[in-house]
């Protein structure tokens, strides 16, 4: 029992300096955390001049939830992110949009475990891409840490690609929706996006794919009569499918 108290007390006492008596808890030292002060050219060119760090996994992993500890330091809170958005590639080069995410301004606190972040579901990717949209009120951004889980390498990607799926809308020409079929090998995510005549996106939308043959509802409100191409990405390939719109 006596054992016990020391190595009891002993944390508690630590956390002031190291805060790790708990693996998930942070300190509140700014030494290791990723802080930008200056907006730089992100990987992803539609993300411009922006507050960005990029992971390199060094092979593509399939992967899934992330935990994220924002700054932690005291008087650097404010720094933390408050929303962000996530960019997945496989290559550096071909890039597919996750979404946003928000997080709550870190306490300052030993105590601190961070909070999970988003979950990419088996989603595929070598470099994983978090821009900074908003902190919580400082002209630096940054952030702790970030953990990403994986469920192991990716040997053949082209095993997830779009080449050999099935591809079809029904109906076609269309009024208020439209069915995407899709017959995939493997699961994978991918954006689906409609664009009009002049390129102008009407419609992009992530979807999470399961292997195996799948509907999709696309829905068509407001969308005016024409023309359209329906595209579907995965970050290395697209295919794309006309699709008529003719309202009632």
């Amino acid at each position: 029992m006596k054992t016990t108290i020391q190595s009891l007390i002993f944390c508690l006492l630590s956390i002031s300096v190291i805060g790790q008596c708990y693996m998930d808890r942070h300190n509140t030292s700014s030494d290791e955390a990723w802080i930008t002060c200056a907006l730089m050219a992100s990987p992803n060119a539609i993300r411009g001049n922006s507050h960005w760090i990029m992971y390199d996994l060094e092979s593509p992993q399939q992967l899934g939830q992330l935990h994220i500890w924002n700054i932690n330091a005291v008087d650097k809170t404010r720094m933390g992110i408050k929303e962000a958005i996530v960019d997945y590639s496989t290559d550096g080069e071909n890039w597919l949009e996750w979404g946003t995410f928000e997080m709550q301004e870190a306490p300052s606190s030993g105590f601190y475990e961070g909070e999970p972040g988003p979950d990419l579901t088996g989603t595929v990717a070598r470099f994983v891409l978090i821009t900074v949209l908003e902190n919580h009120g400082e002209n630096c951004s940054g952030l702790s840490e970030i953990r990403i889980e994986s469920f192991g390498e990716v040997s053949d990607v082209d095993n997830v690609e779009l080449t050999d799926a099935n591809i079809a809308a029904h109906p076609n020409p269309a009024s208020d929706f439209t069915l995407l079929t899709i017959d995939i090998e493997k699961p994978q995510t991918v954006n689906i996006s409609m664009l009009d005549l002049g390129g102008q996106k009407v419609i992009d939308m992530n979807q999470e794919l399961l292997s195996g043959k799948q509907n999709i509802r696309i829905e068509f409100d407001d969308i005016p009569d024409g023309q359209y191409l329906l595209k579907i990405a995965n970050g290395r390939e697209t295919k794309s499918l006309n699709i008529t719109i003719v309202n009632p």
